[in-house]
């Protein structure tokens, strides 16, 4: 996803967490984590290695649900 060129989100994408301007999504199907921005100019995100832990756990979670 870009946010010059705003693409559909995929069928099976789902939005995990938002960090400010930063929207974090995982697809089952392609096995990725997706960050995206609403703005044209922002600010730079920082994650704790807690925030990271919780990404990893929820693409972890896809991968486990039937």
């Amino acid at each position: 996803m870009s946010r010059f060129k705003p693409e559909k989100m995929l069928e099976d994408e789902k939005v995990i967490k938002v960090v400010d301007a930063w929207q974090f999504s995982v697809s089952k199907s392609r096995q990725r984590l997706y960050i995206d921005t609403t703005d044209h100019h922002p600010l730079k995100v920082g994650l704790t290695r807690d925030d990271l832990k919780g990404l990893l756990d929820a693409m972890d979670n896809l991968n486990t649900q039937k």
